[in-house]
């Protein structure tokens, strides 16, 4: 069962034009917002990968991918950066199916003031934010 999970998770990335086309070229930032994207297409993907860590040949190239951009910015730790952002992207696209939702979620302003209050005037999309995450942390690498 594990080894046909695996083939189906790594099947999907490979099938998945836009992480593939990042991985030739495209900046650690964007190679991580494409795989951002990639899991929200695919949120099976992410319960998946929370149990076990994805091993096939597609999921293997896109690690080494990441631990080469990293090493090439001076990171340093590149593996510890690379699964700080894998683990930030893979969080994200959890919760990405209910970003509309805690957006219209009301607060109560007696409870968390402060909270109330930025939450009513805030308007980023949840690929913004994580691409402002992203950003954080290749800053503290």
């Amino acid at each position: 069962m594990d080894d046909l999970v695996d083939l189906a998770l790594d099947h999907a990335l490979g099938a998945d034009a836009e992480p593939g086309t990042a991985l030739a070229s495209a900046p650690i930032a964007e190679l991580m917002l494409a795989m951002y994207r990639h899991l929200t297409r695919h949120p099976w993907s992410c319960q998946v990968i929370a149990l076990r860590a994805p091993c096939g040949p597609h999921y293997g190239a896109l690690s080494e991918r990441i631990c080469v951009l990293l090493e090439e910015r001076s990171a340093r730790d590149a593996l510890g950066t690379s699964s700080a952002l894998s683990n930030f992207v893979l969080g994200s696209a959890t919760t990405a199916q209910v970003a509309a939702r805690e957006r219209s979620a009301p607060v109560d302003p007696e409870r968390a003031p402060t909270y109330a209050r930025l939450h009513a005037a805030h308007s980023a999309q949840p690929e913004e934010l994580v691409a402002a995450g992203i950003r954080a942390l290749l800053l503290a690498a």
